[in-house]
This record gives C-alpha cells, structure tokens and sequence, in this order.
C-alpha cells in the first residue's frame, strides 16, 4: 500500500449502475457510448455505501478539460483532493475478484476518511483502488 495525493478536486461524469456488482459492466459501457473518443478517457469506479447499507456503484469518467460541459444524463460527481491510500493490480481483467479483496484490505486502515468512497482508477491493463484518508488520521505513521 501506498499513498497517492491529488492536488485538486477531480471532476467526473457517472452514470450509476442498477446494481452492484451485477450492474458495474452495463454502467460502463453505457459511459463509453457518451463519449466519441471513449479510448482516450480515464475512467474511474466510484462506490460507497447508502444509508440502507446497500453499496451504490457509478462507472465514471474523468472530464478532458476544465470547462467540459457534461454529457446527457450523466451526473458530476467530484473526487476530493487530498491524500488517499492505494493498492495497484496489473492485468485487473484477468483477476477482477481480487478487486474487491484488495478494498477490504485498505478499508481496515484507522485512517481512512468513513466519508469517502471507495475509487477504482483504471490505465489500461491495470486497476489502481483508492481509499480517502482522514487530514485529521494522516499524522499517524503507517501501521
């Protein structure tokens, strides 16, 4: 594990899935057909638990250009700047079981933020999952 910074506010477009993790792939698609260059997107999956406990799943994709407009019926959602802990899978399509481990893995972490989600962050052939830390945590050393 290690940790990863974003300096600003990284805007997305999503579209939500109709279930997880059934819905993940259909969301995903959906997203790629919004966009005429889909390739040459950086694609991100968004998830966090609602109220009920259920998780809520969004296939999104991040914006090229600041004053990209959104296209139709996708939301804006926003990955918060800050410090997040990170865990990095190669060949992801082969193991996409292992996703799901790897998160269960850094949601034990003390620090993380119970506000944040839980962020896959695709390049390619490899899957880098991404957990919010706590400003207030990150004093701690590792454990």
């Amino acid at each position: 594990m290690k940790r990863i910074a974003f300096a600003r506010d990284q805007r997305l477009f999503a579209l939500r899935a109709a279930s997880f993790p059934e819905g993940i792939q259909a969301a995903f698609e959906a997203l790629y057909a919004r966009f005429p260059a889909p390739e040459a997107r950086t694609y991100v999956g968004f998830s966090r638990p609602n109220r009920e406990g259920t998780i809520v799943y969004h296939a999104a994709a991040l914006e090229a250009r600041a004053d990209e407009p959104a296209p139709a019926g996708c939301e804006v959602l926003v990955l918060p700047k800050g410090e997040y802990l990170s865990a990095t899978l190669d060949d992801w399509q082969l193991q996409v079981e292992t996703i799901g481990a790897m998160f269960l893995e850094l949601l034990q972490d003390p620090r993380i933020d119970p506000n944040g989600a839980c962020v896959e962050w695709y390049e390619g052939d490899r899957v880098t999952c991404l957990v919010k830390l706590d400003t207030a945590k990150t004093q701690r050393p590792f454990a």
